[in-house]
């Protein structure tokens, strides 16, 4: 299986043994670490209700945790957006989307998959490596980094440490990114899957052969968004987005088949009607389980938020929760998307029991920018939720991106995309 691996033979690809046909969407999740059998339910790890959450805001970093000054040196123009933020074994790492690598051109017509780590969420943070270069940056550029490479971006930069399928049961770092091998919905086109070739989650990554479509890396076909997490049972599941016959912002779950859903390698499953209700026009939804591992915790962009008002210290709020949320109404506000630099403040939030129901009542949005501080402005892509037990009971660290008020020499560009954070609390933890 390693030779295989590293030189890239056919038996690397899917196969009876490497790829089984498990997990069927809206298993229930237990406490336990085997992979389900399919059609089985299975109990939660619990019997007693767990409280829905009540969110407050702790603390909010005063100024963006990456800036300008951050990116500049390393070629970034435009900013960030999309990727995955996580803590593993103590340290903070960032997956990020990188935008913007030469002047006078469209502010997203060129992207990079960055990793960026920090020992504290607040920073400060540091470039460690590139994950992948793309072909935007010769094409549109001029920059031979990424002359030969297939892909042609690299949005939806995801990090996990699972089993790939490939290699046994042993956990190794994947990388999970929107590649556009393909013209967009064009065969080929999808989220691609690479693996790192050492213990480092700095890599390098290869990228493996696709499932989903022949000749392709593609694990999860026309979807520019990604996220995974492990549910109680020991598979894996995880969200894409461009669902089949929504409308634009849409959510769909989807399942690990890989090992029977316990390896997040081969392609990834969108049953029938998997489509997610989240509200606000969502988009690059990213979950992890909460401290106590009784919920499951989402944070998303919530393109359609109901702008707070100019006057008032916090967005409307509904009975029963914080004056920091407003869950307002699922269809999409009057307004259209949220384009405000001082009044679309808040990020959308999610909770589900067992990782796999997600329904439009337990979302809402949350205000992390407060008062007359708009470190991020008009804020766009929640990149992740992390514990932090060692804060407060409850506390969680949230990073974000947004157009901000920092000029970008992009063209159309609506401000430069820094990264801003903050801790919030779930009061009923």
């Amino acid at each position: 299986v390693i030779l295989c691996f590293f030189l890239r033979l056919p038996c690397r690809k899917s196969s009876p043994t490497m790829i089984a046909l498990g997990l069927a969407l809206g298993i229930a999740a237990d406490a336990t670490t085997q992979p389900p059998q399919e059609g089985r339910s299975v109990p939660l790890r619990s019997s007693t209700l767990v409280a829905p959450p009540q969110w407050e805001v702790v603390s909010v970093a005063a100024t963006p945790v990456i800036d300008q000054a951050d990116a500049l040196p390393h070629g970034i123009l435009q900013g960030f957006e999309t990727g995955n933020y996580m803590r593993h074994n103590g340290t903070y790492y960032y997956a990020a989307t990188e935008l913007g690598f030469c002047k006078d051109i469209r502010w997203d017509s060129t992207t990079r998959a960055g990793l960026w780590m920090a020992n504290n969420s607040t920073g400060p943070w540091q470039r460690v490596t590139t994950l992948r270069n793309t072909q935007s940056m010769s094409t549109v550029c001029n920059n031979p980094a990424g002359k030969d490479n297939q892909n042609t971006m690299a949005w939806a930069t995801t990090l996990l440490f699972a089993p790939s399928g490939i290699n046994g049961s042993a956990p190794v770092w994947n990388l999970f990114y929107s590649a556009g091998e393909a013209g967009r919905f064009q065969p080929g086109d999808g989220i691609v899957h690479a693996v790192s070739t050492t213990a480092s989650i700095a890599g390098p990554y290869v990228d493996l052969a696709g499932t989903a479509v022949p000749g392709t890396g593609v694990v999860v076909p026309d979807s520019h968004a990604f996220a995974a997490w492990q549910l109680r049972n020991g598979s894996w599941v995880g969200f894409r987005n461009n669902v089949p016959g929504a409308k634009s912002f849409s959510v769909g779950l989807i399942a690990a088949t890989a090992d029977g859903g316990a390896a997040v390698g081969g392609t990834w499953r969108y049953g029938n009607n998997n489509s997610v209700p989240f509200q606000f026009g969502p988009e690059n939804p990213q979950v992890s389980a909460s401290t106590s591992g009784e919920l499951f915790f989402a944070v998303y962009d919530a393109l359609t938020q109901p702008p707070n008002s100019p006057t008032a210290g916090v967005p409307r709020s509904t009975k029963g929760m914080p004056e920091e949320m407003a869950t307002g109404s699922p269809k999409e506000t009057s307004d259209g998307l949220c384009t405000d630099k001082t009044r679309c403040d808040s990020i959308g939030i999610a909770w589900s029991a067992d990782g796999v129901t997600w329904t439009a009542n337990a979302s809402a949005t949350l205000r992390v920018q407060l008062g007359e501080n708009h470190p991020c402005g008009q804020i766009r892509t929640a990149l992740g939720i992390v514990p932090e037990p060692e804060l407060c009971r409850g506390c969680y660290s949230v990073l974000w991106t947004g157009f901000s008020s920092q000029s970008s020499p992009m063209k159309g560009s609506p401000g430069f995309e820094p990264v801003c954070q903050a801790v919030i609390r779930n009061t009923n933890e």
